[in-house]
């Protein structure tokens, strides 16, 4: 069946993981003009000694590049900056540029931008209180190291892997690489393992941990725990620590680096798999038109405080809003000055309520806290209703509003679906859209038209906006029985539109909609980490990619 596709329009920003660095004498990557450049996916391990204030991360754009990444760290707190210019990248740099504003995690979405130059990019992260994990950056899409050049030259840069893994032969590579490429794993207590790896032509070593001193063990046997040609079979009791792999590659050999992982790892899930992030005050959803937050139970059985919304009021208001989830308790705050959030509770509320909140009174202005505390097993969610007084401010930064124009050609497509109905039907022939102007004037409709697809019929049409243009209605109809309708658009005739689809929970990228209004959807597996590409088409929604990336939180390092 076809995903529900409701977009989610957020500020950007998280990732995932891959090369490893390390630091003997603390992080360097401390300010813009040591930003650590990646072009593909990153896994930078936390520790309390590497740094203290911010660490920087940048990214270069090609023109007319679409990117979407995305960066996380439990206990940081994450900011994109840029477009910066390749010249003179850190000229101009705020300030604020560590002030984080995203809790956690940040997914960044950089459609594709006009000019013939790159734009540079940077994503900073701050802890508090010295407390934190490692920052995972996972490239979903737009980024790509050149020439096929391998960033795991050295242990600083290892692959770290939890379950097998495949590094694929590159001519490019051998041909320029004269030491070894170099992988890791991460052992928390004595584990007994099990791993085999392969590279046909190639000389394998394994390596124990490093002496606290040590940078990296040299690319040969001394002070190898194993060493082999073609192939090394490791099973043994080994204690905690990380290890490391290094591989040097014969020239010509053409054999990938195969490593095969039968007993001893584990890849652990990071977050639930659907956690929120409004977690604080810090990382309240701003509110100013109505929200419906899904309960999901897997974040509800563990979750014990509030979740945070927010909005502001520039000046005295009449609000009038109604915050209704069942079995909950809902607080609304004022923003106090000097401290960091309000009380998960009624402890300095305005006013407080269980299972409904209705706010209907004057407010001063300033910035106001909504915490719902949900109530585990009542499955409601949290269903936000804005009567009156909070609007969405304007910003001189943001795109205009779209507005139709007089005598203007116009699309509105959408999709519908009529439940219960055989497999044999070739067209729906109940649901109609019906469009007015002004409202109550009929101006055209239209019927669905092409294959059905996963049980979803595209419906799309041409019209202008008649002479004196003043409004426009949209009607979604069903003659008889019932009908879906999702994803419904409108965009100028001359125009092209595409949409992005964020999960309202963890914020990850989940499908984007092209011009022809067909959708790509990106499935992720328990760590976060893509896995799978499906692309709608006429004849059915495809697998056209899958994949499994691996990597391991480090400790104590």
């Amino acid at each position: 069946m076809r995903p529900n596709l409701r977009p989610f329009v957020l500020a950007v920003a998280l990732l995932g993981a891959a090369p490893v660095l390390h630091a003997d004498a603390g992080a360097t990557n401390v300010d813009c003009q040591n930003a650590l450049s990646f072009c593909e996916d990153l896994h930078f391990p936390f520790d309390q000694g590497h740094f203290d204030g911010c660490l920087w991360f940048s990214f270069t754009v090609p023109p007319g590049t679409d990117v979407t990444l995305t960066a996380s760290s439990l206990g940081g707190k994450f900011r994109l900056v840029g477009p910066q210019d390749p010249a003179a990248p850190c000229l101009g740099i705020p300030v604020s540029a560590c002030a984080g504003q995203f809790q956690d995690q940040i997914v960044v979405h950089i459609p594709p931008q006009l000019g013939v130059q790159p734009s540079v990019y940077f994503i900073t992260v701050t802890y508090s209180s010295g407390q934190g994990q490692d920052v995972d950056i996972d490239v979903l899409s737009g980024l790509a190291c050149e020439a096929g050049i391998p960033t795991n030259i050295d242990c600083d840069t290892a692959i770290p892997f939890c379950d097998d893994l495949i590094f694929a032969y590159d001519e490019v590579w051998a041909d320029s690489n004269q030491g070894c490429l170099w992988f890791s794993f991460t052992l928390s207590e004595l584990t007994d393992v099990e791993i085999d790896i392969t590279s046909t032509g190639s000389k394998i070593y394994i390596y124990p941990p490093l002496d606290p001193e040590e940078r990296c063990p040299p690319c040969g046997s001394e002070g190898a725990l194993l060493s082999g040609q073609n192939m090394v079979h490791l099973e043994d009791e080994l204690g905690a620590g990380v290890y490391y792999v290094a591989v040097s590659v014969s020239n010509g050999a053409q054999s990938p680096i195969d490593i095969d992982v039968i007993e001893g790892l584990a890849c652990d899930p990071v977050g639930g798999g659907g956690d929120p992030t409004n977690v604080d005050c810090d990382s309240a959803i701003p509110l100013c038109s109505d929200l419906i937050f899904p309960y999901d139970e897997d974040w509800a059985a563990h979750y014990q405080n509030c979740l945070w919304f927010s909005f502001t009021l520039p000046e005295a208001t009449d609000v009038d809003m109604t915050i209704t989830s069942a079995g909950s308790k809902i607080y609304l705050h004022p923003d106090s000055p000097g401290e960091r959030c309000p009380p998960c509770g009624s402890e300095g509320a305005i006013v407080y309520g269980q299972n409904t909140l209705h706010i209907h009174q004057q407010l001063p202005p300033g910035l106001y806290y909504v915490g719902v505390m949900v109530d585990v097993g009542t499955e409601s969610p949290i269903q936000i209703d804005i009567v009156g007084g909070v609007e969405c401010l304007p910003c001189d930064d943001c795109i205009p509003p779209f507005e139709l124009e007089e005598g203007q050609s116009y699309i509105l497509s959408t999709w519908v679906h009529v439940p219960g109905l055989p497999g044999t039907t070739l067209t729906f022939t109940t649901p109609k859209v019906i469009i007015e102007s002004p409202p109550g004037t009929f101006l055209t409709s239209f019927i669905p038209e092409g294959p059905i697809i996963d049980g979803w019929q595209r419906m799309e049409d041409e019209f202008t906006t008649p002479p004196g243009y003043s409004g426009l209605k949209v009607l979604l109809t069903v003659s008889s029985d019932a009908a879906y309708y999702d994803d419904v658009r409108l965009f100028p005739k001359d125009g092209s539109m595409k949409c992005y689809v964020y999960d309202p929970v963890d914020l990850r990228f989940v499908a984007e909609l092209d011009e022809r209004h067909y959708a790509t959807f990106y499935e992720y597996d328990s760590e976060g980490k893509l896995a799978r590409v499906k692309k709608e088409t006429e004849r059915g929604i495809m697998t056209i990619q899958e994949s499994r990336n691996n990597s391991s939180k480090l400790s104590g390092q």
